[in-house]
Order: structure tokens, then C-alpha cells, then sequence
């Protein structure tokens, strides 16, 4: 069957499990645009703008555990997603963005394509010819899915009229690493002596689907279980779980991991944020497992390495235990008493003055909002109170928005996310700067294809990580703060509905706006920029 390369592009994708894709459309992506929507009858979702398209495919790859597809045109439509497509990159999520290009050098919009992309580290792969195309989308697939990270695949315009001959092309696929008989008998012989061990799970036990076997062997071993930032409701509801390992620790928790003695850490990247620079892990035996080699004892010195499968490697300790007869510790026990002993104290809530307390905002939203929800959080100062306050049911439904710690991420991967789980809401909290830089945009595009989207801005009137810093500093702060526009009317504007929340009585009625929602919801809550730690 012979078809224009354009259509070709767009029946691979489809070929290949694709069946929704974000974009903004341009001379560079007009004709596999065209095929997959109306030849194909696919979803094609309409960004305002090339950052919000990358965004949408990363919390649609998130959140859905799918390859994410997002298309742009050549020149600027690819040179405005390079921030997103960094964050993809920090994220280790599986994207492929398809991004139109020109050969012509007089052509305004050209640039060298593949120079722009290399500093993101995304794979760039370059559709030389019309023969290659079908095997170059097969591996962009195979790239973005098996290895975890965006892929860029230029295709350049001036081929995509010409005659493909079409046929299906397979995906690779992966082969499992076995694991290493010498890692793991150093490993387990660290296990062995430990008294007081401590589970530690990262997102690549969520990626790997090993929550069950990684609980399993905590359990084993008589341990609390700990998770990273990305991987923070792995253990919801289970009374092993001290929650969040690093910054982020509840001061109970903080108590479990100084009394530990051996780190077990499984699919966690032992970033400085979850080690505290290696500080919160020093004098403690540490044990780092990953699927990819090359990451084992990149950030972190550890005692010991086993590159493997989050869940191959905790049943084959769970194993060895076993076989050895080495008994489980107590340390779970003990890690109950001092949580309780160590359990935070309630706070005075400082709510007046046309403002709400954070602490209170949050404990309402948590509660208002339908507790089967897919949680997106945008970074900025608000995010150390946002994750420690609301949950999503599970962790593949917390989409993380702060890999590269870009403001605005948020409000394109909780659009992204809803396509994924169209069967909740997406409820996403972010800021009044975040908002505005990107949120304002595409708070449209969620109007536009009807979305469940809860939108929370905690609204403080400034980029408040500058403001604090001018205040510790002891300059005036006027440069960090903004007087915006009403965003309820805005949001009014934009074809959704809104909210504005000055007080408790107001914060009160938010419970009953999100029960009579109908399409996009905005709650704009007033808080005080001196009220966020």
C-alpha cells in the first residue's frame, strides 16, 4: 500500500499503541495531524502553545504509563518547547515529540534543529529519507518507552507529499539484565548483620509495578518502609510507612531515619533532596538498587550496588533471607514508637485579613475533592506544604511537576493527565505566578476539550521563593510582588467557571462548587505571602 509520508507517520503511531496526541499545528506536522484525526479518527488535542503540547504528553505519559506523543512545526514551534522538553528529560518520561523541519536555509524558521535539542538531552533521530521513516518512528517508540526519556523525531516538510510504501514495523523490546550473583551476596550480606534496616522505594518501584514485592520485603526484614518526593503515596494507609525520605520528612519520620542503621534503597535515584547531600544516609550501611547501571552510586557513595528490576531484586533478597534463615529485626516496632513519641504538633491558624491560612486551604481542598483524583503539583514555595497535605489514591496517580524545577509545568501535564485517566478528575494545585506564565493559556485549551480539571491557585500575589529571599535579606521586597488581574473573572472569560476564596467562610463553600462542577473548575485562594515557610 503506498501512502503520502505524512500518513504514514501517523499510521505508525497508531500501529504502535498511539492513540492521542498533543500539538500545535504548522506547515512542519499539517498532514500527519490531518491523518490522524480524520483519516484514522484519533484525538488530536489543540495546546495553545508548543511548551503546553510537550507538558500535556509528559502528564499523559505520567499518569497513563504510556508514551506520550506531542507534534510541533519547525524553528520556533520546536525552540519554544525546549524547557518542557528538559523537564521530560528529568522526569524520565517516555515521549516522543515530532517536530517538523526545513531544509531551506533562506526559510525564516530554520535553524539547526539537532543543536537546540542536544543540550536537553533528549535522543534526537533525524528522518533521513522517506525509506527510513516507518523504522525511525518504530524506534522512537521503542527509545522513549524501554529507556524512559523524550525522543525527538525531525521529519523534515519537504518529504512528507512524497510516496511511502507502507507496512508495520515491530517495536523493540528490552531485555531483562540478570542479576549479578556477586552484587547480590555482598548486599545481602550487609542485610544480614542490620538491626535496625530501613526500606527506602523511589519511582522506579512505581514504573516497575513493584509496591507489592518491595512491602513484602520490608516485611520481611522487620522494617519501616520510606518513599522519595516521586514516589510518595506508594504506601498510603500502611502502618510501616513513615512517608517522605529527606527535606520533605514529618519530624516522625526524621526520627525513624536518624535510628536507622542500613538504607535498602529500591528504584530511588538517592538525589541530594531525598539524602539531604548525603547527610540524613552518613554512618548508615547503604544498599542501591536500580534498573540502569549507570545510575547506581551516581549521587550518592553507597556500600553496595544490584542493578536490576525493582521487583526482581526485592523477592530474590526476600529469597536469600529465607534461605539463609536470617530472622526479621524489630525495627518496625520500635520505628512506631518513635513516631509516636516525635508526632507533630497542630498549628494556630492565622487565617484574617482577606487571607487564608495554607494549611487550612489545603486540608479543604484534600477533603473536598473526590478522593479518586490524579494530583498534579506545579513547583514553587507553595509545593513543601502541597505534598505533605494532599494524596492521590495511588502513586501513579501523583503526576511530579518539579523535575527541572520549572514554574508552570503543571497546568499542560494535569490537561495531559486527564486524557490519560479521563475517568477522574485532575486536580491541580499551583501558583499565582505559575498560572499566569503558563496556566492562563492553556486553562483554555482544558475549556476547549471539556476536561474534569480542578485548578487551585495559591494565590499570594508574588514569586514568592524571590520574595522571601529579598525578606531574609532585609531589602525591600516590591520587585517580587504583583497585583494580578481578578483570576475569577478571567478564568470566567476563558469559557470555565471559578471562585474566589478571601476567607474560612468562603473556603467553607468550595466543598459544594467542586460537588456542582461542569468542565473546568478555577479556585482562586487568597494566602499570605508571610504565612508559607
Amino acid at each position: 500500500m503506498s501512502v503520502k509520508l505524512g500518513a504514514a507517520v501517523a499510521k505508525a503511531l497508531a500501529d504502535h499503541g498511539v492513540d492521542t496526541m498533543f500539538g500545535v499545528m504548522g506547515e512542519g506536522n499539517l498532514l500527519i495531524i490531518d491523518h490522524f484525526v480524520h483519516e484514522l479518527g484519533l484525538t488530536y488535542v489543540t495546546a495553545a502553545n508548543e511548551f503546553g503540547a510537550v507538558t500535556m504528553a509528559n502528564g499523559y505519559a505520567q499518569a497513563g504509563g504510556r508514551v506520550g506523543v506531542a507534534t510541533v512545526t519547525q524553528g520556533p514551534g520546536l525552540t519554544n518547547t525546549i524547557t518542557a522538553l528538559r523537564d521530560c528529560v528529568s522526569a524520565g518520561s517516555p515521549v516522543v515529540l515530532i517536530a517538523g523541519a526545513t531544509h531551506d536555509r533562506e526559510n525564516k524558521q530554520f535553524i539547526e534543529q539537532a543543536e537546540y535539542v542536544a543540550p536537553t538531552g533528549a535522543v534526537f533521530i533525524n528522518v533521513e529519507s522517506r525509506h527510513s521513516v516507518l523504522h525511525d518512528v518504530a524506534r522512537a517508540v521503542t527509545v522513549a518507552r524501554t529507556e524512559r526519556c523524550p525522543v525527538v523525531l525531525n521529519i523534515a516538510v519537504e518529504i512528507q507529499d512524497e510516496e511511502v510504501a507502507y507496512r508495520s514495523v515491530e517495536q523493540g523490546t528490552a531485555t531483562p539484565t540478570p542479576l549479578d550473583d556477586d552484587e547480590l551476596e555482598a548486599a545481602l550480606g550487609m542485610i544480614s548483620v542490620a538491626r535496625r534496616p530501613l526500606v527506602l522505594a523511589g519511582y522506579g518501584t512505581v514504573l516497575g509495578g513493584a509496591e507489592e514485592a518491595v512491602r513484602a520485603l520490608a516485611e520481611r526484614l522487620g522494617a519501616p518502609l520510606a518513599t522519595t518526593l516521586r514516589g510518595k503515596e506508594l504506601f498510603s494507609g500502611d502502618p510501616r510507612s513513615i512517608g517522605i525520605c529527606g527535606g520533605l520528612s514529618s519530624p516522625e519520620g526524621s526520627a525513624v531515619i536518624d535510628r536507622a542503621d542500613c538504607i535498602i534503597a529500591i528504584g530511588a535515584s538517592l538525589s541530594k533532596l531525598t539524602t539531604e547531600r548525603g547527610a540524613l544516609f552518613q554512618g548508615k550501611t547503604v544498599i542501591e538498587c536500580d534498573v540502569d547501571p549507570a545510575r547506581l552510586g551516581f549521587n550518592l557513595d553507597v556500600d553496595a550496588v544490584i542493578a536490576g528490576d525493582a521487583a526482581a531484586v526485592a523477592r530474590q533478597i526476600v529469597e536469600y533471607l529465607d534461605l539463609a534463615e536470617i530472622g526479621a529485626t524489630r525495627f518496625h516496632e520500635e520505628a512506631l514508637q518513635l513516631r509516636a513519641a516525635n508526632g507533630s504538633a497542630g498549628y494556630v491558624d492565622r487565617s484574617g485579613d482577606g487571607m487564608v491560612d495554607i494549611r487550612t486551604a489545603l486540608a479543604a481542598v484534600e477533603k473536598a475533592v473526590p478522593a479518586e483524583r490524579t494530583l498534579v503539583v506545579d513547583v514553587r514555595r507553595f509545593m513543601e506544604e502541597t505534598v505533605r497535605r494532599v494524596h492521590a489514591p495511588d502513586a501513579a496517580a501523583y503526576v511530579y511537576g518539579a523535575s527541572f524545577g520549572a514554574v508552570g509545568i503543571g497546568m499542560g501535564a494535569a490537561i495531559g493527565a486527564s486524557f490519560a485517566r479521563s475517568d477522574r478528575p485532575a486536580l491541580l494545585i499551583c501558583g499565582d505566578g505559575g498560572f499566569m506564565m503558563t496556566g492562563l493559556t492553556e486553562f483554555n485549551t482544558a475549556v476547549r476539550h471539556d476536561r474534569d480539571l480542578i485548578c487551585v491557585v495559591l494565590n499570594d500575589g508574588c514569586y514568592g521563593a524571590e520574595e522571601i529571599q529579598l525578606r531574609d535579606q532585609g531589602r525591600n521586597r516590591d520587585l517580587a510582588m504583583f497585583d494580578w488581574p481578578g483570576f475569577e473573572g478571567i478564568a470566567t472569560a476563558l469559557g470555565g467557571s471559578a471562585v474566589t476564596v478571601t476567607s474560612l467562610d468562603e473556603l467553607d463553600g468550595i466543598a459544594g462548587v467542586i460537588a456542582e462542577r461542569r468542565g473546568p473548575l478555577l479556585i482562586d485562594i487568597r494566602i499570605s505571602p508571610d504565612g508559607i515557610a
